[in-house]
C-alpha cells in the first residue's frame, strides 16, 4: 500500500492518493486527520508540492496506452485470440511496448522541463523519468533494473496482472475496449499531456499516436 500526496494547504485540506488491490482512490482530508492516520498505519506517505506533479507523473496514463499498443498494434477490430495467446500485461514486457513506454515517458519529461524553463518557481521534481519512478516506488521487488523491458518483467509488484479481455465465440477473447486502461487512461490521462504540450507549442508524436490508435478502436466498439 502506497500513498501520494499533495498539499492545498499544511492547516486546511489535502488532496490524497492512496492505492490498495489495485484500485486508486481519492479523497480531501483534514491534514490533521491525514497525519494521524498515516502515523497510526505506518502507510508511506510522499508529500508533494502541486497538483500538476500527479498530472505528469508518469504511470498508467503511458503504462497501459503503450502496453496495449506492443500487444494489439496490428488487431482490426474484429480478430479474436485464444486465451493462452494474450500474454501477461507487464511479466511478458517486450521491445515495441518498452520501446513506446520510453517514447511517451521522454515526451512527458519534455513538458515538464518546458514547464520549468517558462516558470522556474514550479517545483516538479517529483516528476521522475519512468523507470527511476518503477524503482524508487518498488525497490527490491525488481530483479533486474538494468533497463525499462526488465524492470516490469521482473517486478514482483506487477506479477500476474493481466490484460482486460471479453470472451467472445468458441471460448475465444478480444481486447476490452471498455475498460478503463481505454475510457480512463486516454482521455483523463494523454488528453490532458496533449493539451499541455500544445499550449506549450511542444511537437508529441508518441502521444498523438497512442491517442489516435486507441480512439480508432474505441469508435469500432462504441
Amino acid at each position: 500500500l502506497m500513498s501520494l500526496i499533495t498539499l492545498a494547504d499544511w492547516n486546511s485540506l489535502l488532496l490524497y492518493f492512496f492505492f490498495s488491490s489495485r484500485r486508486r482512490h481519492t479523497r480531501f482530508l483534514p491534514v490533521s486527520w491525514a497525519r494521524r492516520c498515516v502515523q497510526e498505519t505506518g502507510i508511506i506517505t510522499l508529500p508533494i508540492p502541486n497538483f500538476l506533479c500527479l498530472t505528469l507523473y508518469p504511470s498508467n496514463q503511458i503504462i497501459h496506452p503503450g502496453r496495449m499498443y506492443g500487444i494489439f498494434q496490428d488487431w482490426d477490430g474484429k480478430k479474436s485470440f485464444e486465451p493462452n495467446q494474450v500474454p501477461f500485461l507487464y511479466e511478458d514486457m517486450d521491445d515495441i511496448s518498452a520501446d513506446m513506454l520510453q517514447k511517451l515517458d521522454d515526451e512527458i519529461q519534455m513538458i515538464k522541463n518546458a514547464i520549468q524553463q517558462k516558470n522556474s518557481f514550479t517545483d516538479l521534481s517529483s516528476v521522475l523519468p519512468l523507470k527511476e519512478r518503477i524503482i524508487f516506488q518498488y525497490g527490491e521487488q525488481i530483479a533486474n533494473k538494468s533497463n525499462l523491458k526488465e524492470v516490469f518483467r521482473t517486478n514482483q509488484g506487477y506479477k500476474t496482472a493481466r490484460v482486460p479481455v471479453r470472451q467472445v465465440e468458441n471460448g475465444k477473447v478480444i481486447p476490452e475496449i471498455n475498460s478503463r486502461l481505454f475510457f480512463e487512461d486516454i482521455p483523463y490521462g494523454l488528453c490532458i499531456l496533449k493539451d499541455l504540450a500544445e499550449l506549450l507549442n511542444l511537437s508529441t508524436p508518441a502521444i498523438d499516436l497512442m491517442i489516435e490508435w486507441h480512439q480508432k478502436l474505441s469508435l469500432i466498439h462504441i
